[in-house]
Parts: C-alpha cells; structure tokens; sequence
C-alpha cells in the first residue's frame, strides 16, 4: 500500500523536486517520472503481494508433508497424543486408562 501512495504523491513531488532543480524543462521531466512512477508502484505491489502468496502456499504444502512424517517420529510435534487403545482377543475395546 505505501508503495501506491508514494507512486501517486511523485505525481506531484517529482515535478516540483525537478522545477526547482531545473526550472521548467526539469518541471516536465519530473511530471513525466511522476506519471511513470504512479504507473509502475501498482505492478510493482502487485508483483510483491503474488510472491508473498506464492511463498505462504509453499510454506503450507511443506508444513503439511512434514505432518505424516510426524506419525512416526516420537519426538515430533505432529506425534500421537494418546497411545492407541487396546482390543483383546473377543474384539472388545477396553476403557482408556
């Protein structure tokens, strides 16, 4: 977002930065950067906003994956909460001690 607001506030900074510098012909090369600069601030975020979604994604499906590995490592986070319950030979789950 702050990357659209100073694209669009050089519209009006950049020719007067350049008028003072230059007199008239800076004024209107700074309203020419100015103009570029509202222009390419959205692409710019909006490149910026697809690579941090790209990344999140990635950072889930990688979180995810290590999820199955958790089952078997005792150590991991992703390791059983409870041990399994036990059923004997007539197939009756007995209560959980």
């Amino acid at each position: 977002m702050k990357e659209i607001v100073c694209g669009v506030a050089g519209i009006v900074t950049k020719p007067y930065q350049r008028s003072r510098e230059e007199g008239t012909k800076g004024f209107f090369i700074g309203l020419g950067s100015g103009v570029m600069g509202a222009i390419t601030a959205p692409v710019t975020a909006s490149l910026r906003l697809g690579t941090a979604v790209s990344q999140g994604v990635a950072a889930s499906a990688n979180s995810f994956g290590r999820m199955g590995r958790g089952l078997l490592d005792p150590n991991s986070v992703y390791s059983r909460f409870r041990p399994p319950r036990y059923i004997n030979a007539l197939n009756v789950v007995t209560v959980f001690n």
